[in-house]
């Protein structure tokens, strides 16, 4: 076969699976393997009772849930509480439920095998003081319906809760009751990660630690290229202090060239029902920077210093639609950054490494709501989809010991989620350093983001994902800033040098989730096709080489477990230049992501 055709042919293959994937399930044809008789026989197998039959129910566990369960999940989180609307809020129940065997939406299911029964017992669940500190809500308040629902999102943002559910319950007298259910998960988390013989590391964390919504986190790492062969990271991170959605962390990180420690107290942005937003942080930093220079290969450079941070935001809201959920309002922030550099580089001829005082402002205009769906990033589990539009712009000034420099920052988002179609979003950003009349790190970036629908062939749900985006970079100072199309910079899985200014990127991918669970583990199968253009200074983005990156893959995770999902793929890229042809990885992130749709302190792109 012409080696020029493969490409075209793979882009063919990829193409025709996500087709067949999104075909009606009435026209489906019937495989050569018929999965749903090898299912049927499982269930009939450990439906008996006998030994053999237990044990192959306690490992082996048929989803519970249907396509009838996901098309019942209301879009809007606001609707199921509209006939309440200002009652008088009584009595307020609080129930935690144990991390395996129990559901928010069934509270009569009970843990039935020995595994799940064993987990429970070993497992410390959330203190119910710790769930009542995030309500929005008190007794003796009228009910606001988007006030319960901003509450079910809140605790469902916490990593130590599998899912959460507030129900309504209507006394004679005209007031009601709320329970507030909430699932755990088990956030005990050990993991040994070996790169090779002498260079690996091992973790210890706790994303709930004794109950009370800290997350501790201990890693040491061990690698000759450490100066005594081995460091460590550790940090503590506890939301919700003093019952006002104030978070506090205290960090130290090591990585091989650079040591980073600090602490922060911030008050976050989680409901729009927020108005003062407010926050300080300090942190201590020894990196090794790479600086470009023009006629040969970068300079790596030590630097030492010192950051501090004070930011104030407000909120001020125009309209809330309890309706919709939807809240209309402009956002306004400040920041002062202060920087102290105690070991400056050697080289550095434009004097960008500098003693500054930094001051910057932001103004936005912001709509936000949300859709309740799953399926979508996670495997069943209720997921919340931010949908609106931001508008944001920020503008600074440093001015430095060497230099001074003005910041420009323009940001828009737009996001929609519709149950018969998907979830859609479109970003446009640019920002930049201006020092008199010649720009520094201009960054431009536009990307358009596009989730099908959940389609069904017989009993298994499948999505499709897409992302197009193009990015320049004008006048960088350090070669991190310029782009790559390595693994999550543009073609998954893809390690390669090349580098340069401008990039343009498309990645598709199917994903075909399993009808069944094997010990608490979820699963789908993963066809991807990623294409990106790299193009240096001076050259036009259409005389690049379309690099290609086609692979298949098995994601699995227990939605129970805080252990993060874990992608192993099969990839293959036929037009790299001195590169394997072939490459077997595994990953721990998903590809794909919503976009930003939240408000905090002013943020600086370098």
């Amino acid at each position: 076969m012409n080696t020029n055709s493969r490409p075209i042919l793979l882009l063919l293959v990829v193409l025709a699976a996500s087709w067949l994937f999104a075909d009606d399930p009435e026209q489906a044809t019937e495989p050569l393997i018929n999965e749903k008789k090898v299912l049927d026989t499982f269930r009939e197998m450990s439906s008996k009772d006998t030994w053999s039959s237990r044990l192959l129910r306690s490992i082996f566990i048929f989803e519970r849930e249907t396509k009838k369960t996901d098309e019942s999940m209301p879009e809007d989180p606001i609707e199921s509480f509209l006939n309440y609307q200002g009652k008088t809020i009584g009595n307020i129940r609080i129930l935690v439920l144990d991390v395996f065997g129990t559901s928010v939406k069934n509270l009569s299911r009970k843990p039935d095998y020995w595994l799940e029964k064993t987990g429970n017992a070993l497992h410390v669940n959330t203190r119910k003081r710790i769930i009542r500190n995030q309500l929005l809500f008190h007794t003796g308040d009228k009910l606001d319906p988007l006030l319960i629902a901003e509450s079910e999102r809140i605790l469902r943002n916490n990593r130590y809760i599998y899912d959460a559910r507030i129900k309504v319950f209507k006394n004679p007298d005209g007031s009601v009751d709320l329970d507030v259910v909430v699932r755990d998960v088990w956030t005990l988390k050990a993991e040994v990660a070996m790169y090779s013989v002498d260079k690996w590391n091992v973790s210890i964390s706790d994303e709930n630690l004794a109950g009370l919504g800290g997350r501790l986190h201990t890693k040491v790492k061990f690698d000759p290229e450490y100066k005594d062969g081995w460091n460590w990271d550790a940090s503590y991170r506890q939301q919700n202090l003093f019952k006002d959605n104030i978070t506090a962390e205290v960090y130290r990180k090591v990585k091989v060239g650079s040591r980073n420690k600090g602490f922060g107290i911030n008050r976050e942005f989680k409901s729009s029902l927020i108005r003062w937003l407010y926050g300080t942080n300090f942190e201590w930093n020894r990196n090794e920077v790479s600086i470009l220079r023009d006629d040969t290969d970068p300079v790596v450079e030590e630097v030492r210093y010192t950051r501090q941070d004070l930011w104030l935001g407000r909120t001020i809201p125009i309209n809330i639609e309890n309706e919709e959920g939807m809240a209309n309002y402009i956002t306004g922030a400040a920041r002062v950054i202060r920087t102290d550099q105690t070991l400056k580089a050697a080289y550095d001829p434009e004097g960008h490494i500098q003693d500054s005082y930094m001051g910057v402002f932001s103004l936005g205009y912001l709509i936000r709501s949300f859709r309740k769906v799953s399926y979508l990033f996670r495997f069943g589990v209720t997921e919340d989809v931010p949908v609106g539009s931001k508008l944001e712009l920020t503008t600074g000034f440093e001015d430095g010991s060497k230099n001074d420099r003005t910041y420009y920052s323009l940001y828009y988002l737009y996001s929609l989620y519709e149950q018969d179609y998907g979830y859609f979003s479109g970003e446009l950003s640019a920002s930049g350093f201006k020092r008199s009349s010649t720009w520094e790190s201009r960054q431009f970036e536009t990307s358009l983001k596009g989730i099908s629908r959940l389609l069904y062939i017989k009993d298994y749900r499948i999505r499709q994902y897409a992302m197009l985006q193009y990015n320049v970079i004008e006048n960088p100072i350090y070669s991190n800033q310029m782009l790559s199309i390595s693994d999550k910079e543009g073609i998954r899985g893809l390690s390669s040098d090349k580098s340069g200014d401008k990039r343009l990127r498309l990645n598709l991918e199917t994903n075909y989730l399993m009808p069944f669970q094997f010990l608490g583990f979820n699963f789908s199968v993963s066809v991807f096709g990623d294409f990106a253009l790299l193009a240096p200074e001076n050259v036009s983005i259409s005389s690049s080489k379309v690099y290609q990156g086609y692979g298949i893959g098995l994601r699995f995770k227990n939605e129970h477990l805080v252990f993060k999902t874990i992608e192993i793929f099969l990839g293959y890229y036929p037009v790299m230049d001195s590169s394997q042809d072939w490459n077997l990885f595994s990953r721990s992130a998903s590809y794909y992501n919503f976009s930003g749709m939240g408000f905090g302190k002013p943020e600086v792109i370098e």
